[in-house]
């Protein structure tokens, strides 16, 4: 009798398979019944009870929850860093705050914030203008990077 192969959708370390993915829709959906429970959720996106009890121990799991962590952790810092009083920098017993790490934190904050909060609505938008070139110009932009060998000859 043939065994079941182990990953019978192919997923990798970059894309989740039909299951992975209901298992983590179904553990950080607040609607769901399975809402925040590992086992209940993976049980409910097919796997099998075995596997199910150690789904929170998976390295796809683990990273998912890495990230949600890393999530949280950027919007409390930029919360934190709109509450701090920039003016009140000074020797008059009021906080220093401590400008480079603060720059530095928001900095991280933003990049997480946008990377892995996409679906969150952090995002950057970026709108680029199509400009329409004559054939003339073409030519003379292709002459242009052929001259400083940005072009490699056919």
């Amino acid at each position: 009798m043939a065994s079941k192969p182990p990953n019978p959708n192919g997923a990798n370390q970059y894309l989740l398979d039909p299951r992975q993915l209901a298992c983590w829709n179904f553990y950080i959906d607040p609607k769901s019944a399975t809402f925040g429970n590992g086992t209940q959720s993976a049980i409910k996106a097919g796997y099998e009870p075995d596997y199910a009890d150690q789904i929170t121990t998976v390295d796809w799991f683990k990273g998912k929850v890495r990230r949600l962590n890393m999530l949280g952790k950027a919007e409390k810092v930029l919360e934190k860093a709109l509450d701090y009083e920039t003016d009140s920098i000074g020797d008059d017993g009021k906080t220093k705050v401590q400008v480079d790490l603060l720059r530095v934190q928001t900095d991280v904050a933003k990049t997480v914030a946008t990377t892995l909060g996409k679906d969150e609505g952090y995002s950057s938008k970026i709108q680029l203008e199509a400009t329409t070139f004559t054939e003339a110009e073409q030519e003379a932009l292709l002459a242009l990077l052929n001259d400083k060998g940005t072009i490699i000859p056919e």
